[in-house]
């Protein structure tokens, strides 16, 4: 009986984990870049079933610049990879 009410609680607080990093859209924050404690760009991590939408909303409420195809690099990179990704930049 102990058994499963302990796999009960583990299966639950995977799921909770789970629905915080993820949306309800399957987008998630990938990776963020900061400057002086403040985040300066953001990376989304989506997949073909995430409308672009939800991201573009999470930038516009960050009163940030969205970009479909954004690079990848920390902003003042003196190298880059060309690699398409959605991203955020916010103003300093």
């Amino acid at each position: 009986m102990n058994k499963i009410i302990i796999f009960t609680v583990i299966l639950v607080l995977i799921a909770g984990v789970l629905i915080f990093y993820f949306d309800k859209d399957g987008a998630s924050i990938k990776k963020t870049y900061k400057s002086s404690g403040e985040i300066t760009k953001i990376i989304y991590e989506v997949n073909d079933n995430s409308p672009l939408s939800v991201c573009e909303q999470d930038c516009l409420e960050r009163n940030g610049f969205f970009q479909e195809c954004g690079n990848i690099c920390e902003p003042g990179a003196d190298v880059c990879d060309t690699v398409c990704a959605v991203t955020c930049t916010l103003s300093d």
